[in-house]
Formats: structure tokens, C-alpha cells, sequence
């Protein structure tokens, strides 16, 4: 895996292996051949990279009435890496492991996540002798 000028292995959802799994066919039967280490993962009918997904990205999503999130704010591509990194964070990931899986710094996890950290440990900072 490698972008932005990094690289390294990264580990996906579970969930979404089987999806690496039909990107990976569905370039194989559009090429006629089976993807190599220098392929890009998103590609268009003649294999090229593809240089944004924003538009197919917020079609799709029109397509699934799902543009905008629950604070009417628009979803792009980026938003699935916030998902992402909240959802590790929010059922305790440790906060390291996420920052290089991201290939991200433990500054900015904190400077951008720090908020679902603390909800984390909401028990911990309300002390049993606090509550009545």
C-alpha cells in the first residue's frame, strides 16, 4: 500500500477483504489478466489510474441517498478514513497501532480524534465516588 509518498502494509476491515477480492476480478476480466504490484487498485476500462473518485464516489453515494450525513454535512472519499479511524479509536484500537495502519502521527490522531478517545474513557475520568 503506498500514497502520498508512503508506503507499507496496511490492514483492512474484514469486512471489506472480500471487496479487494471483486476489485481484483473485475480488473482481471476487464484486462484479461490478473493485476500486478504496479497496477492501481481503482482503474478505469483501459487500466489506468484514476486520478479522483470524487465524482463517481458522490454519484454513488446520490444513487444511495446517502450524500449528506446526519449533520447535513456532504460525505466525499476522505470521510470513510474519519469513519475509519473514529471506529478503531471508539472501540479501543490502540491509538498507535491505528496512527501507523493510517500512516498518520500520534500528533494528529490526537489533534483530529482526541474527542473519541475521551469518550472512551468517560468511566475512567467518572470515578465511582462521583457518581450519585
Amino acid at each position: 500500500m503506498w500514497g502520498k509518498g508512503k508506503s507499507g502494509k496496511g490492514i483492512p476491515q474484514k469486512a471489506a477483504i472480500p471487496w479487494f477480492d471483486t476489485i481484483w476480478m473485475l480488473f482481471a476480466r476487464s484486462m484479461g489478466r490478473e493485476p500486478v504490484d504496479s497496477d492501481p487498485v481503482f482503474a478505469s476500462e483501459t487500466g489506468k489510474r484514476i486520478t479522483s473518485v470524487a465524482n463517481g464516489f458522490t454519484e454513488l453515494l446520490k444513487a444511495a441517498g446517502l450524500e449528506r450525513d446526519h449533520r447535513g454535512i456532504k460525505r466525499t472519499p476522505y470521510s470513510l478514513r474519519h469513519f475509519y479511524i473514529s471506529e478503531q479509536l471508539a472501540n479501543g484500537a490502540e491509538v498507535l497501532d491505528v496512527a501507523r495502519n493510517c500512516r498518520t502521527s500520534l500528533a494528529m490522531i490526537d489533534k483530529h480524534y482526541g474527542q473519541v478517545r475521551l469518550e472512551r474513557v468517560v468511566d475512567r475520568l467518572r470515578p465511582e465516588w462521583t457518581r450519585a
